[in-house]
C-alpha cells in the first residue's frame, strides 16, 4: 500500500553478533511526497542505511553481520516490507571485539527542547579503544560520518524522507537537525544482546 506525505515509518536495521540480535530502530516521516509505492520506499531506505552503515564497517568486527531492514508504516499500521542492507554485510575488521555492553554513541538534536535522538552502535574492535578506555579518533570519525548520512536530505517521490523522533503519546514527529558523537564509550541502560536502540 502506498505511503503518503505525513506518514511515519518505523525502520528496523538488524545485525547479529555471536548468534544474538543487534538492532537499531529509526523513525522517519514522509514530507511533501505525494503517494510513494512500497518498492520505492524500500529502495530509498536501503540505499541510505547502506551508505550510513558502510561508514562503520572498517572499525567493526567481522563477527558482526548484517541481517536486513524491516519497514512499516505506523500511521496506517501496514507492513511496507523487508530488504537487505545492500552492500553492507557487517564489519570487516579481524581484531578482537569489545564487550557487547560497549557501544559507540551518537546523539541527534532537534528543534524541540528535550527531544533528542540516540543511537548506540555495536561491534567495534579492541584496537578502537585508547589506553584510557575511550573510542579513538578513527571511531569517532566513522560515527560522525554515519550520522551525516542519516541527516542528509533523502529525496523520495516528489519530496523527502526525514529521520527524527516520533512521540506516540503526543502524536508528534520532529526532524533530527544535528548530531554529536560521544568521546566516551556508552552502554544502553539494561543493554544486552537482542535489545534495540
Amino acid at each position: 500500500m502506498p505511503a503518503g506525505s505525513g506518514d511515519i515509518l518505523r525502520i528496523v536495521a538488524k545485525c547479529e553478533m555471536g548468534g544474538q540480535d543487534v538492532i537499531n530502530v529509526f523513525h522517519a516521516q514522509m514530507a511533501e511526497t505525494g503517494e510513494v509505492d512500497d518498492s520505492t520506499i524500500l529502495t530509498a531506505v536501503r540505499n541510505r542505511l547502506e551508505a550510513a552503515y558502510q561508514e562503520l564497517e572498517d572499525e567493526q568486527s567481522d563477527q558482526l553481520t548484517a541481517v536486513g531492514i524491516d519497514v512499516a508504516n505506523i500511521t496506517d499500521n501496514t507492513v511496507i516490507g523487508q530488504t537487505t542492507l545492500g552492500a553492507y554485510t557487517g564489519g570487516t575488521a579481524e581484531q578482537g571485539t569489545l564487550p557487547p555492553q560497549v557501544a559507540g554513541f551518537v546523539q541527534f538534536g532537534t528543534q524541540v527542547l528535550g527531544s533528542l535522538g540516540r543511537k548506540f552502535l555495536a561491534g567495534f574492535i579492541e584496537d578502537s579503544n585508547t589506553e584510557t578506555g575511550r573510542p579513538d579518533t578513527a571511531v569517532q570519525a566513522v560515527i560522525a560520518a554515519f550520522a551525516a548520512e542519516i541527516l542528509a536530505p533523502l529525496l523520495i517521490g516528489s519530496g523527502f524522507l526525514n529521520f527524527g523522533n516520533w512521540n506516540k503519546d503526543l502524536e508528534r514527529f520532529v526532524d533530527w537537525v544535528s548530531a554529536t558523537v560521544s568521546s566516551e564509550w556508552k552502554t544502553q541502560r539494561r543493554r544486552y544482546y537482542s535489545s534495540g536502540s
